[in-house]
């Protein structure tokens, strides 16, 4: 390190004939002379040297958030092609020889610039909308429009009992789409919002557990989670939000499992934002298994202990205070 400054220029080296380092001081014991590293020049520069080390730093971790993005882009890509049995084999052929022109123009993703990720991570995440929303929505999906309860909100109305893979998405996302169009406060933070799925055994309609005890606007999510930004999100409803549970879940090593317990116990949209919230931390690094601190989630609320309002504006305020310093 020593070299590395002072071929820099950042330090000079004053060594005595024999190579000791040692001060030079007066009859009065004051140092005025010295052998050894002469430090001024750090001193002198550190307010410069401190705001290129914050700049490498911000640069860094905007780098690592892009490599994370785009390696989970990549391997959803890949699963969602997969997954896509509805599709015929030319479309699938044609899709999955664009994912691999994509992860070869990368090549080794640790050594591509952070531009060459984005950009990557915006075809992948483009191909994969277009997997997802290629079949058409079925007569089921209409018929589940014209049944759907006018009070409820983005719910996915089915008891989730094991992990669901993307080729049950679509049918997921059909379905929110068909009660938004039927519900007239679809997308609002109404107080009806969080419900529970169906019971067990049951379809008829979605019985809320319990109301919340403070109300959350989605513009509040948003600011609380800049995280959304980070990794493409950019949702304009709740609907969206919960749409966009799965890709965050991965993103955050999230297990179906701890998603689909969630979502049983709070409600989509609540889980929504619970979800959110552990994306956020985990981009802080303040948790280190966001499975794990979903799952916790998911017991507080079963205790009604859980208050998600405090988590979100207190994730707010400290982004503000951020910002403004």
């Amino acid at each position: 390190m020593l070299s590395s400054l002072f071929d820099a220029g950042l330090i000079t080296m004053q060594d005595s004939g024999n190579y000791k380092r040692y001060p030079i001081r007066n009859g009065d014991g004051e140092i005025t002379d010295g052998c050894g590293i002469d430090l001024r020049i750090l001193i002198v520069r550190y307010a410069e040297l401190d705001e290129l080390v914050r700049q490498v730093r911000a640069q860094k971790k905007a780098a690592d958030a892009a490599l994370r993005r785009y390696r989970g882009a990549l391997r959803n890509a890949r699963y969602a092609l997969s997954a896509a049995a509805r599709l015929s084999e030319d479309s699938l052929s044609r899709i999955g020889a664009r994912i691999d022109r994509v992860s070869n123009i990368v090549g080794i993703a640790g050594k591509a610039s952070s531009r060459v990720l984005r950009r990557a991570t915006n075809l992948l995440e483009w191909l994969i909308e277009r997997m997802m929303q290629l079949p058409c929505r079925s007569a089921e999906a209409q018929e589940t429009q014209n049944m759907t309860c006018p009070y409820v909100e983005n719910g996915m109305h089915k008891q989730i009992t094991t992990p669901h893979p993307f080729d049950e998405s679509n049918q997921e996302r059909r379905s929110a789409n068909a009660e938004q169009l039927s519900s007239p406060k679809a997308g609002s933070a109404s107080k009806w919002a969080f419900e529970e799925s169906l019971r067990r055994g049951r379809s008829e309609i979605n019985q809320p557990r319990r109301l919340p005890q403070a109300m959350v606007a989605l513009q509040d999510v948003i600011r609380a989670v800049p995280a959304l930004k980070t990794y493409g999100f950019a949702p304009s409803s709740w609907a969206d939000l919960a749409r966009a549970v799965p890709l965050m879940c991965r993103f955050a090593g999230i297990s179906e499992d701890a998603r689909a317990r969630a979502v049983e116990q709070m409600g989509e949209q609540q889980a929504a934002v619970a979800v959110a919230v552990t994306l956020e931390k985990y981009e802080r690094q303040e948790v280190n298994s966001p499975g794990g601190y979903l799952r916790a989630m998911t017991d507080r609320a079963r205790a009604g202990e859980l208050h998600l309002a405090r988590s979100v504006f207190g994730l707010a305020a400290r982004n503000s205070m951020e910002i403004r310093h």
